[in-house]
């Protein structure tokens, strides 16, 4: 029988063997902190995507070519056209991109 399961029977009012309530609240502790973490993965990555989309669009407001940017970040065109298409970005080339755009970022 699984932990989640003898942790239903715990707390259900069934008797279980000595020792299985504690590993049932243990498999319970560990399955909540895991989907916690999965869940804050997926906040994060879905921030990183909308911080990206709004640098690409603030560097299409100004009118600049991904080279342009990249010129006056001392980056390469191919950085800045990987972070927009996927996702990834160092929080150094972030800074630069930010600086180039006349930008800041600020974190709280």
């Amino acid at each position: 029988m699984s932990n989640l399961k003898q942790a239903v029977h715990a707390l259900s009012g069934i008797q279980p063997k000595k020792g299985q309530l504690a590993a049932a609240m243990q498999a319970i502790a560990e399955q909540t902190q895991q989907a916690s973490q999965k869940a804050l993965r997926n906040q994060i990555a879905v921030n990183k995507q909308k911080l990206l989309a709004m640098i690409k669009n603030e560097r299409i407001s100004q009118s600049l070519t991904q080279r342009q940017l990249a010129n006056k970040c001392d980056l390469s065109q191919s950085t800045i056209s990987k972070s927009e298409k996927s996702g990834w970005i160092s929080f150094s080339c972030l800074l630069k991109i930010a600086t180039g755009l006349g930008r800041e970022i600020i974190i709280n």
